[in-house]
């Protein structure tokens, strides 16, 4: 979770999972990724949900020798007064994660740069 305040009001973000993969170990195929807004104390509170299948298999390679794939989008709108959930759900297969990136897009279109690293929970 992190809270809203921290991104700009009335832009669109994209959220990225940075991970790279294990070699010996099962590489993962497919999860379910989840970016919502949370409006409220607790997850009973209003929210703007986005779920989405992730295919590990279309992931991108960067520069800095780590991976990324896409796991969402969303608009804190121009009150962002709420948490920023991002979730990565029945996955199975191995992987290293390095973080979430959000990055601010552009027009519907990718904006090429240094995003915002969240301080992440794995269980």
């Amino acid at each position: 979770m992190i809270k809203a305040t921290v991104f700009s009001p009335a832009t669109l973000y994209a959220a990225y999972l940075v991970f790279d993969f294990i070699d010996n170990y099962e590489k993962p195929q497919k999860a379910i990724s989840v970016v919502e807004i949370v409006y409220g104390m607790s997850d009973n509170g209003n929210s703007k949900e986005r779920e989405r299948i992730v295919e590990f298999e279309a992931c991108n390679n960067r520069s800095d020798g780590w991976m990324e794939i896409l796991l969402g989008e969303f608009d804190v709108g121009e009150v962002n007064n709420g948490n920023v959930h991002v979730q990565l759900l029945e996955s199975s297969g191995f992987y290293v994660v390095e973080g979430i990136e959000f990055r601010p897009l552009e027009k519907e279109k990718d904006w090429i740069g240094k995003g915002i690293f969240s301080k992440i929970k794995i269980w």
